[in-house]
């Protein structure tokens, strides 16, 4: 790109209300496009002008100024600015995104957006503040963090309250119902509890390791909600490699487990520390090839992009697309299980055996951080299944250009997501007071010798699936799938918790009754 672009960049910021414009003439590019239509590039933007704003919208053709002949992603529009509006040396800028918008006209314009400046420059471009930009840059990054993290305590809390509610009311009894309306905010004063228990480290212990594990551990869970669409607005950031980004984080959890369970110096925490190892490393590989099928599918490692290929209905849903998406569905839900350590593989945790497991030695506040993050990590399981299988924050009838003609359609997308997370969340507390425990040997039988053979071959039969079934049968598979499996399978379940329900009624009755029969 040549510095002839500046006039691009301030023509745009002109139709922002950021610049004035030059004229037409005064710009110019000396080869036209033959992009076919409907085709589309993605490059990158740079330059000086760039400070603020989000990206922006022009025509090409209202400019004077066309593609490339055979643009690809990364070439440079060449436009140049007259003495008016030059800057003190050259501007170089790229276009985003490139749409040619299809007309009769011969000579066919193109929409072309923008790229939003990174924050580098837009802390560069805030001369108005005082002080350094890389201190108002951090700051910006700080407030951003705190914002996101704040409300974890309170999300792990009311997962907490929940699960003791819900395991209460399987064992017939009754769970939190004291503090806080109804017993709701029972978390909060267990959380008041833990942060004035005294911080015990042991003599014997490394104390850095030891104290630095909790903290490892909430960073991995806390990075994952960078990615995570709740709707189409609400994401922090859409990475084009979401899905590797999610794997790499929440590796950094395993790695917390075991440096708290091996700088405790304690044999119950090592035992913990080495299961959980063992455990989240052999199930990461069928996980991630679960992953991988969606994908596939979707062509796109992208979160908001995976959300985005699915639609609103059922029936248009990763899990009902294919044979190979609804098993690995199954592959990865169990395997996510097993990465959270949630029962029924709770072995490094397993209070029958290792105390407390990999958390024995820990006390007061790094205590609680541990539990936090496992329970906040049921609501991110909940939220990856929710946005690669379950249709994310899509609603039926609601497509992406309405959702942006009627932005306040977004709040009904974030509830559709954070409903479908619920519930999966609710069948990870079911499984937990159903199930018993696993056998290690168990755990790693089921792991090696069936979820990751059936994994990879999910993931060839994807690969064959997307390339070779033509339209019309795989969305004649996608429906019947839905109604055997959606649809069957959900009136049996239904007629079933009904038929318990009646059954437990008259149990209780009876036993009510019982002393007056007798």
């Amino acid at each position: 790109m040549s510095g002839a672009a500046k006039s691009l960049v301030v023509a745009a910021l002109a139709a922002a209300g950021c610049a004035a414009a030059p004229e037409p003439a005064a710009i110019r590019d000396a080869r036209p496009t033959r992009l076919e239509r409907g085709e589309r590039m993605l490059v990158e933007a740079s330059g000086p002008l760039f400070t603020v704003g989000a990206p922006t919208t022009v025509a090409l053709d209202a400019l004077g100024v066309t593609l490339p002949a055979r643009a690809v992603a990364a070439d440079r529009v060449v436009a140049e600015l007259d003495d008016e509006h030059r800057a003190a040396g050259p501007t170089t800028v790229t276009v985003v995104q490139a749409t040619r918008r299809w007309t009769s006209d011969a000579r066919t314009p193109f929409d072309v957006e923008l790229c939003a400046p990174s924050l580098h420059r837009l802390a560069n471009g805030w001369t108005r503040l005082r002080g350094p930009p890389w201190l108002w840059l951090a700051l910006a990054l700080l407030a951003a963090a705190a914002l996101v993290a704040t409300p974890l305590p309170v999300l792990a809390g009311l997962v907490v309250v929940w699960e003791r509610k819900i395991s209460g009311y399987m064992g017939s009894r009754l769970g939190p119902n004291r503090v806080g309306p109804n017993g709701w905010l029972q978390w909060l004063a267990d959380g008041l509890k833990l942060l004035m228990k005294e911080d015990v480290i042991p003599r014997d212990a490394d104390a850095r390791l030891f104290r630095a594990a909790p903290y490892l551990a909430f960073l991995g869970m806390f990075l994952t909600f960078i990615v995570l669409p709740f709707s189409r607005y609400a994401i922090v950031a859409d990475l084009d490699v979401g899905l590797l980004f999610l794997l790499s984080v929440t590796s950094l959890v395993v790695v917390a487990i075991l440096v708290g369970g091996w700088s405790s110096n304690s044999k119950w925490s090592l035992l913990g520390g080495m299961r959980s190892a063992a455990q989240i490393v052999s199930y990461e590989l069928p996980s991630s090839v679960a992953l991988l099928t969606i994908a596939t599918r979707t062509g796109s490692l992208s979160t908001q992009r995976i959300v985005a290929a699915q639609g609103g209905w059922p029936w248009q849903w990763n899990l009902f697309a294919d044979p190979f998406t609804f098993v690995a569905f199954f592959i990865w839900f169990v395997s996510a299980l097993a990465e959270g350590n949630r029962t029924p593989f709770d072995l490094p945790e397993a209070e029958s055996e290792l105390v407390a497991g990999y958390n024995t030695e820990y006390s007061g506040f790094r205590f609680s951080l541990f539990p936090l993050v496992e329970w906040v990590n049921i609501a991110v399981l909940g939220a990856v299944g929710t946005l690669l299988f379950l249709g994310g924050w899509r609603l039926p009838f609601v497509g992406a250009a309405l959702i942006d003609a009627h932005p306040w359609l977004d709040a009904l997308g974030f509830v559709a997501f954070v409903g479908k997370d619920l519930a999966i969340v609710f069948v990870v507390i079911w499984i937990r007071w159903t199930l018993p425990r696993f056998r290690v040997d168990q755990m790693m039988a089921l792991c090696w010798r069936y979820f990751i053979p059936f994994s990879f071959v999910c993931f060839v039969g994807e690969l064959g699936w997307v390339w070779l079934m033509p339209s019309l049968p795989a969305r004649i598979v996608a429906g019947a799938m839905f109604a055997i499996f959606g649809v069957g399978c959900g009136a049996w379940f239904a007629a079933r918790v009904r038929d318990n329900a009646r059954r437990y009624r008259d149990l209780v009755l009876n036993d009510a009754l019982g002393p007056v029969n007798r």
